[in-house]
């Protein structure tokens, strides 16, 4: 459940912090969860705000790192929020050679031709393509906005809705480097109710009446590190490592394995 309480960051509600897929650990960590939940309401820090507990915040990562080692993989940056925490329950000594401290981590040159980058599109729910394309006529107006021209040194994205063709939207002036970043920047100003989409196919299916898809283009790897130094961190969901179906097929792989 996505809570949009922050403008600027992402956060989502858990009826429980986490879970386990076995049935007896689960229980037991529910029941931790439980036993543990008026001490973290009651963890009130300097700002007034209620914050878990170390113990409680250890508990939660390493289930959810366990989690996602045996579905989705985990990276580099689990095992370092993970370390930095657990620096706080450990002595000084202990921390020059934890295990925590230390990661196997694969370092794969990303003009390799086994990397592919592939886009995230968007869909906006409660919106026609016609309204949608209003909004961007007039959000995108001080950005040399033109529908269905030449998209030739222009940055572009697509609207798509059933049964309407698609209009291509160009912007000479855009305020963000990355097509995705300027109709994630429309998205977010307008407060439009958004989802992140791998494949064009899926985009479609789910651009029925009332609702808009918008395909963005891929980012180009030869550009990669210039848009972080211009624009600092990417935009939410710019990209994806591989299509949707090559993932399907790894997380099946894994529980088969």
């Amino acid at each position: 459940m996505n809570y949009p309480v922050f403008d600027d960051v992402d956060v989502e509600v858990h009826y429980y912090p986490s879970f386990c897929y076995n049935k007896w650990n689960n229980h037991r960590l529910l029941q931790f969860f439980q036993e543990s939940g008026q001490e973290q309401f009651s963890n009130i820090n300097s700002e007034g705000y209620a914050v878990p507990t170390v113990v409680f915040n250890l508990v939660f990562q390493l289930s959810h790192m366990m989690r996602h080692f045996f579905t989705q993989g985990i990276g580099l940056r689990h095992a370092i929020d993970y370390y930095y925490l657990l620096q706080q329950k450990i002595s000084d000594e202990e921390k020059k050679n934890h295990p925590a401290r230390y990661a196997l981590a694969e370092i794969v040159n990303i003009h390799d031709k086994g990397l592919d980058f592939e886009p995230i599109h968007r869909v906006v729910f409660n919106i026609s393509g016609e309204e949608f394309i209003a909004k961007a006529k007039e959000y995108f107006k001080d950005n040399g906005i033109e529908i269905n021209g030449a998209d030739e040194g222009k940055q572009t994205f697509v609207v798509v809705t059933e049964g309407a063709e698609d209009v291509k939207v160009s912007l000479t002036n855009p305020p963000h480097t990355l097509a995705v970043g300027s109709v994630q920047m429309m998205i977010d100003s307008l407060g439009l109710e958004c989802d992140y989409i791998h494949g064009e196919d899926s985009v479609r299916k789910l651009a029925t009446k009332g609702n808009t898809g918008i395909l963005v283009p891929a980012i180009g790897k030869d550009t990669f590190f210039g848009t972080v130094e211009k624009e600092g961190v990417f935009p939410r969901k710019t990209f994806s490592m591989g299509e949707a179906f090559e993932k399907r097929f790894y997380l099946e792989a894994k529980k088969i394995g």
